[in-house]
């Protein structure tokens, strides 16, 4: 029985450091418990799995081994096991997003706080149902729920694992005060859990403080003290070779860089191979879709879209996943409930079978359209609602081999830019400024023109490409542009004088199918510099008729 023991021991011991041998062990105690016929020893062993499996993300064995222990807790009326394997099964729901049965589970667990007097159990589960609530966005809900958990640690501070559980809290507390920008609030919090966590040199909660209190600083634009933040953060992450906290410092480190004029990519391409090591599927997606967004303002769009492609895929094959995994466990609570003859459990077990089969035969259907439109719209610009510079780039060329009976020869790249639009905006505020560029892109939209797209190029700057039958209609669609904006008679004063908005306009000419768009939107911006210089609200023509 000794040996039991000590295989839980170690069990315990190493199921959050090293979850596969924390495992194994749990497994040797169940093989002899069942040897010995020890149901507590058994469900202690079921336990010690589940929490191994948790700490792997191996859900399915995670929840398969809960339910067992939980079946034998409950037989020999073990209340602290009970509220213990609850407690577990809530969070496996938790990962998969299963937050109504979460919910239902981490409240049978704080039922039984009131037969068993454990306030370590009591605050993790009330700090685990704050967690739910931070998940689902009710941020004022998880904070009663994480105080109420915060309250009870500071109860019983003396303890030890009650002071590392309050330094915990008081982080999540801090998250959530950052979400909801009141960051005097969540840096008062950061700093309570990072005394906290240098007193029991937790050095796992050290780096994650660090790297709490570097985001906090980068907020205050104090940009040294961040980088040192980070430094700590760094150096006791590399003394335990943890690389699953690590990757969230690395992203971080990245923006820092980013904020600072150098090159992010090392830290991002260390981030991505942890992540990927580590088959952490949610993370990878994120750096995907970071790297992706480096690449385009860096004017990279080959990368921009490859890293976008590679987010795209990422998410579409999580949500199958996830999707397979629901699947997986409404099917393992089937088996169980049909082991226990619970026949009530069954026809409620079958009735969200039947429910979640047509459900998920659905969304899986809806995937690849939610991935068009992602794909979509991350080469919209947010406020013109016309195409950004990775829209441009990637439109052109289907623009160029579509045919719809257009039997157009040329092609014409307008570059625009707004005059004068920083003293429009000085004049009237930038929130006018976004309306009036709002407005100037629908000009754009709705030129008399079949067959065009219409981007932003950047700032006040906006791109026009159509297909056109001659040189004149091209002068002529310039014209309309430059006519319709003056007569939006959008009024601004330039140094004391009242003055309309106007567009001037470079345009470059090529023969279909001719040039790498990048080539005639610079022949086309080299146009636009000219017509500035000529004094603006002028159009400026490059190409067919030389200058």
């Amino acid at each position: 029985m000794k040996k039991i023991d000590d295989y839980i021991e170690e069990a315990r011991t190493y199921a959050h450091s090293q979850p596969k041998l924390a495992y194994e062990n749990a497994e040797m105690a169940l093989k002899l418990a069942i040897t010995y016929r020890s149901k507590s020893d058994q469900a202690q062993a079921y336990f010690f799995m589940a929490l191994a499996c948790r700490v792997m993300s191996d859900y399915v064995n995670g929840l398969s081994s809960a339910l067992k222990g939980l079946d034998l807790f409950e037989l020999i009326s073990d209340q602290l096991g009970i509220m213990k394997t609850r407690n577990i099964i809530g969070i496996i729901y938790f990962y998969y997003g299963d937050y109504a049965s979460a919910l239902e589970n981490f409240t049978i667990a704080l039922n039984l706080s009131e037969e068993v007097n454990d306030p370590n159990m009591y605050s993790s589960v009330v700090n685990n149902i704050g967690e739910v609530y931070r998940e689902a966005k009710e941020y004022e809900k998880a904070l009663i729920y994480y105080t109420d958990a915060l309250e009870m640690t500071i109860k019983y501070i003396q303890d030890p694992q009650l002071e590392l559980n309050a330094a915990s809290i008081y982080l999540n507390i801090g998250e959530i005060y950052f979400l909801m920008k009141n960051y005097d609030r969540s840096l008062e919090h950061i700093h309570k859990s990072h005394e906290l966590a240098i007193k029991h040199n937790n050095i796992i909660l050290i780096g994650e403080t660090e790297t709490k209190l570097g985001r906090a600083m980068i907020q205050a634009e104090k940009y040294q003290l961040a980088e040192k933040h980070y430094q700590i953060a760094q150096e006791k992450y590399n003394e335990i070779d943890n690389k699953f906290f690590k990757i969230e410092l690395l992203i971080n480190q990245a923006e820092l860089c980013e904020i600072l004029g150098k090159n992010p990519l090392d830290y991002l391409q260390e981030a991505l191979k942890d992540a990927v090591e580590l088959q952490l599927d949610s993370k990878i997606s994120l750096i995907y879709k970071v790297l992706s967004d480096y690449y385009e303002k860096t004017d990279d769009y080959k990368e921009a879209l490859k890293y976008y492609k590679f987010f795209s895929m990422k998410e579409k094959e999580m949500e199958a996943s996830n999707l397979s995994q629901k699947l997986e466990i409404l099917s393992l609570e089937l088996e169980h409930s049909k082991d226990k003859k619970d026949h009530r459990q069954i026809r409620e077990v079958t009735r969200k079978l039947r429910k979640d089969v047509i459900y998920i035969n659905k969304e899986l259907e809806e995937i690849k359209h939610k991935n068009v439109k992602l794909m979509n719209d991350s080469m919209l610009d947010e406020l013109t609602k016309t195409y950004n510079r990775r829209g441009i780039h990637h439109h052109y060329s289907e623009f160029l081999v579509r045919n719809d009976g257009n039997t157009s020869k040329l092609v014409a790249v307008y570059m625009i830019d707004i005059d004068y639009f920083k003293a429009y905006n000085d004049s009237l505020g930038h929130i006018q400024g976004d309306v009036c560029l709002k407005e100037v892109a629908e000009v754009l939209k709705k030129i008399p023109c079949k067959d065009y797209f219409v981007g932003r190029f950047g700032g006040e700057e906006f791109v026009v490409i159509a297909k056109i039958k001659s040189l004149d209609k091209a002068k002529a669609l310039a014209e309309y542009m430059r006519k319709r904006v003056e007569a939006l008679k959008l009024e601004y004063n330039l140094d004391g004088e009242k003055r309309c908005l106007t567009i001037s306009i470079g345009a470059f000419v090529v023969d279909n199918h001719d040039s790498e768009v990048l080539q005639i939107i610079d022949q086309a911006d080299q146009a636009l510099y000219e017509a500035k210089e000529q004094g603006r609200n002028r159009v400026v023509f490059y190409g067919k008729e030389e200058k």
